[in-house]
């Protein structure tokens, strides 16, 4: 793995998270780009290198926010190990599991997110606000993360970091 393509990945995927719109039906939430980012690499990759693309992929996600750093570097380290964790049970080139981990890894990181925030940062957000952001995370999350998964296969096939393009 490229550290330098990782990195421009990250920041890209970052970037383009930060300046899609959001969809007021969907809780504002901004397309989860980061988080299928994150669900590719812990496919993709071994362990010790999820967890630090999640750590990555959650400290751009707060620097380009209004979140506290680290944040969701915890929660996307933690659905990185989980997701890795069970990698060889599920078909990792398949679009069907793609969106389903994507929505869940979505879901999961925005829930924790926000309990987090409300526990230690004493943001108290209302549960119904932090379900309707979680539903919609879940969507977002179904829709985008096949998507990124195919661009980024694509690009480490195109830069010779996978051997091959797996269908």
């Amino acid at each position: 793995m490229s550290v330098l393509s990782l990195v421009i990945v990250l920041l890209s995927g970052g970037v383009l998270q930060a300046v899609l719109p959001t969809w007021a039906a969907a809780g504002q939430m901004p397309v989860p780009v980061l988080p299928a980012l994150v669900v590719y690499y812990a496919l993709t990759r071994n362990r010790v290198a999820a967890f630090w693309i999640g750590v990555a992929a959650g400290l751009v996600q707060d620097a380009l926010g209004i979140v506290p750093l680290g944040f969701s570097s915890c929660c996307f380290a933690v659905a990185a190990l989980l997701l890795n964790r069970y990698r060889e049970e599920v078909f990792e080139w398949e679009g069907l599991t793609h969106m389903i981990l994507g929505g869940a890894a979505a879901a999961g990181t925005t829930l924790a997110l926000g309990l987090l925030l409300g526990a230690a940062a004493g943001m108290h957000l209302p549960v119904g606000r932090i379900a309707l952001k979680t539903l919609g995370a879940a969507g977002l999350g179904v829709a985008t993360t096949p998507l990124v998964c195919r661009g980024v296969r694509r690009l480490d096939v195109m830069l010779g970091l996978v051997a091959e393009a797996r269908r």
